[in-house]
This record gives C-alpha cells, structure tokens and sequence, in this order.
C-alpha cells in the first residue's frame, strides 16, 4: 500500500500541470519586433517606441498608444493578477459660466456665451480580459486624481483563463491637444470649445504600467500526460492483484 501511495504521489509530481508564474516589467528582457509592437518573456504586446523608457509601458495621447493587448506567443491560455500604476492629467473640460474660482485667464466666448477651462485631475483606466474573441471580464478604476489607485493593484481572480488581456488609459474623445497656442485670457477669445468639450496644453494624460504579474496555464497535453500516468498505475496494480490471486488459487 505504501510502495502504491509513493508511486502515485511521484507520477502526480511529475505530470501535475502547473500554472507558470511571470512578471513583466519592460526592460531589458524585452525585443521590439514591429512598429510599437514588443515581446517579452512569450508575451506580445503593444507599446510606443516614442515613450519607451526602457523601464515601463507607457500609455500616452501624444503620438503614443493609449491601449496595450497582450497575447502568448504560443497561443496558451493565461492568467493576468497585478500591475504596478501611477498615471497624471494635463486635461481641461469646457464649461459655460464663469470660472467658479474667479481664474479670469481661462474664461473665453463661445458663440457669444462666457465660457470658462477647468483643470480635471481625475483620470481612469480600463483593464479586460478576453477568451475566443468574447469579452470575459473588465474592471475600471481612477488612476489619477483623488481616490485613485496607486502603486501594486490586486486584480485577485477576476482575468483567469485568457487569451488576450487588455489595459487602455481612459480619455474622453471630443479633445484637442496643444490647445496652448489658442489658450483664452480675460474673457475677450473666441475659442471653438463649447460645453462637454476638452482641451490640453500640451498632452492629455500619461498611464505608467510595470510589474505585470501572470500566470500560464498548463498545456491540455500535460494534463494527458498525467491521466496516462494515472492509468498505467491502475493497469500495474490490476496486474499484481490478479497475480496475487492466481498464486492464492494454486496454494
């Protein structure tokens, strides 16, 4: 019985699937193998070779990418848990009135209305997860501004079993970046910013992502593997009970 336990608790060690843990943290492990396309430890992903530091993906609204899908190179199934974020906003929505704090410079006419820029620091980000094309799992959460996360976030077991994995900086689309050369002062510009409409100096917004923390699934064939192990280990100890008990028969 005991010499039975052993050689099952082996053969389960040896063929057991086991999900293959990874951190990627975009650095020098990780090849460009396109335009703003990387890989990195059989994972692809995009990124913006103008905001590559080298250190982390950067998800940026000027000449940069705003979402990054990660895939196995392999096609194999994964497990996204964690991420390093920190993100800032440069944006400013357009609003009708007078600037509530009195900021005279950011009011400016728009067909004839008093209109007024103010500064939005709350920026978010969405993470998703896909399985055969569908959309499987999604989380959204602020990143930048009051209340927003910060540092290592802990997705728990909410993106299980992917095939794609998806982190997008969130920005509204109706925005004009570099709106500093028509910037209002004192109420006498005209600008073509009416009520829900946004404008940036410069950029809107930046997403830094580091840190992400994944785990392979097992290969079918594995699994296969180990039910053929399992198999032979019933077939040996049939074989030795029936023995046993032929030599029993002529005792």
């Amino acid at each position: 019985m005991f010499q039975r336990s052993s050689l099952l608790g082996l053969i389960f060690c040896l063929f057991a699937p086991q999900a293959m843990a990874l951190t990627l943290n975009f650095g020098s492990d990780t090849q460009w193998i396109g335009s703003d396309i990387q890989t990195e430890q059989g994972f692809t992903f995009d990124n913006s070779s103008a905001y590559n530091n080298g250190s982390q993906l950067l998800l940026h609204d000027d000449g940069g990418v705003l979402s990054s899908t990660f895939k196995r190179d392999d096609g194999r199934r994964f497990s996204a848990h964690g991420a390093s974020l920190s993100a800032y906003s440069l944006l400013y929505g357009a609003f009708a009135g007078a600037h509530p704090n009195g900021d005279t410079s950011l009011e400016y006419q728009f067909n004839g209305q008093l209109m007024h820029l103010d500064f939005i620091p709350t920026l978010s980000y969405s993470a998703e997860g896909f399985r055969n094309g569908s959309l499987v799992a999604s989380a959204t959460q602020i990143v930048a501004g009051s209340g927003g996360v910060s540092g290592l976030v802990d997705w728990g077991n909410l993106f299980q079993n992917l095939d794609q994995f998806r982190v997008s900086l969130l920005l509204p689309k109706n925005r004009t970046t570099y709106a500093l050369y028509d910037w209002p002062g004192n109420g006498i510009v005209s600008l073509p910013y009416g009520p829900g409409s946004f404008a940036c100096t410069e950029w809107c917004g930046e997403l830094s992502f580091d840190n992400l923390q994944v785990s392979v699934v097992p290969l079918p064939a594995t699994i296969s593997l180990m039910a053929t192990g399992l198999f032979a280990l019933g077939a040996i100890g049939w074989r030795r009970r029936k023995s046993t008990s032929k030599s029993q028969a002529f005792a």
